[in-house]
């Protein structure tokens, strides 16, 4: 499964849930992983691919009891 959105949106979404002092942790990791999806070929062998820019990204996990 392969989920697709805009980097912008993603960075956005990231930065809403976890706080703007990951910013620089969360750039660098986009980097490499952009490239490693590039060098294997990740999307392209997906069996599903979802539109992520309408997807619910505030879903929690309800407290458990």
């Amino acid at each position: 499964m392969w989920i697709d959105a805009p980097r912008e949106l993603r960075r956005a979404r990231v930065l809403d849930r976890d706080g703007p002092a990951f910013a620089d942790a969360w750039d660098g990791w986009s980097v490499r992983e952009a490239a490693r999806f590039a060098a294997d070929g990740t999307r392209d062998r997906a069996d599903l691919r979802l539109d992520g820019t309408r997807l619910a990204h505030r879903l929690r996990p309800l407290p458990l009891g």
